[in-house]
């Protein structure tokens, strides 16, 4: 079982598909790998727990497409919590008002996760983490939301079927964030939330500064494939945005400095809208942008102007 640092955690009881809870076991599992510096490796199947504290300095994997921990009806959420230093790979997280929780923390890395049947994905709040090439479906809310983030870096995902929102990078209070987004698979947002905007986005960013939206395929938003509301120094380049229910790309509210360069939109109510400049917006450049099938009426929101390209 310790071959190679490597910890096998079938042989301290985990175990899958058994419908019981195995948090006592799976938790002490988790806690003797990180203080021995060894790599925790999951079996395969769904693991039950009521609840899950994951420490830092480990890496956790699970058999490719086949280990999934899921949260019981009464039981707690999965959290990382002021640590560091850790990766968890080729696990499922499903259930509960969020799959993941994420605070206070650096250093944190998703691979090739799954992240299914919550409200949302992996919440963020006050984190430094790298997520790529993960799979998020069925949520009811969004894939990721993030606060108040220390950079993000969310890369080669495929998010799909969200209520309410994709990915979301907020801040609480205008300021530098950094994040990167880029060459994600985005698809089939709605608005369950209801708004004239605030839900139906396939990437929303709000407050959050120096964020960096490239090369994403993002269809079937039901308001808007990626809306810029109040940032500054944004950059929105080399997208392709298919069938946006109202404006495709939105760079809204006191903004200043956004970038909407080499994109492609083919299928929204209105393609391009940089506008509120009597909010404090100022500042876009808009260049080398494809814009067609601009549809007569938004169906989500009445109020949006058939027009390719609206600067006010």
């Amino acid at each position: 079982a310790h071959a190679q640092g490597i910890l096998d955690a079938a042989t301290l009881g985990v175990t899958g598909d058994t419908g019981e809870n195995q948090a006592v076991a799976l938790q002490a599992a988790l806690d003797q790998a990180a203080g021995a510096g060894q790599v925790l490796r999951l079996p395969a199947g769904t693991i039950l727990v009521n609840g899950l504290e994951f420490p830092g300095n480990l890496v956790v994997e699970g058999v490719p497409g086949r280990t999934e921990i899921r949260t019981m009806a009464d039981g707690g959420g999965f959290l990382v919590n002021d640590r560091g230093s850790l990766v968890l790979r080729d696990i499922g997280f499903a259930a509960g008002p969020a799959a993941l929780t994420i605070a206070a923390s650096d250093a944190i890395t998703l691979e090739r996760c799954r992240f299914r049947d919550a409200d949302i994905g992996v919440a963020i709040n006050d984190a430094g983490v790298s997520i790529r090439e993960c799979v998020f479906t069925a949520l009811d809310d969004a894939a990721i939301h993030a606060m108040d983030s220390r950079g993000l870096h969310i890369t080669g995902n495929r998010i799909d079927q969200c209520g309410n929102a994709g990915i979301r990078i907020w801040r609480s209070q205008s300021g530098p964030d950094g994040s990167i987004v880029t060459a994600n698979r985005i698809a089939n947002i709605d608005w369950r939330g209801g708004g004239n905007g605030q839900n139906g986005n396939g990437i929303n960013v709000f407050k959050a500064d120096e964020v960096i939206v490239a090369d994403n395929h993002i269809s079937d938003c039901a308001f808007t494939a990626v809306r810029l509301n109040s940032t500054n120094n944004s950059q929105v380049s080399g997208n392709t945005c298919l069938r946006s229910g109202e404006v495709a790309i939105f760079s809204e509210f006191a903004f200043s400095g956004s970038v909407i360069a080499n994109n492609i939109i083919d299928g929204a109510a209105s393609g391009i809208s940089i506008t509120n400049l009597d909010s404090g917006g100022q500042l876009a450049t808009c260049s080398g942008n494809i814009v067609r099938n601009i549809a007569p009426r938004s169906l989500v929101n009445p109020d949006t102007t058939p027009v390719g390209i609206f600067a006010e």
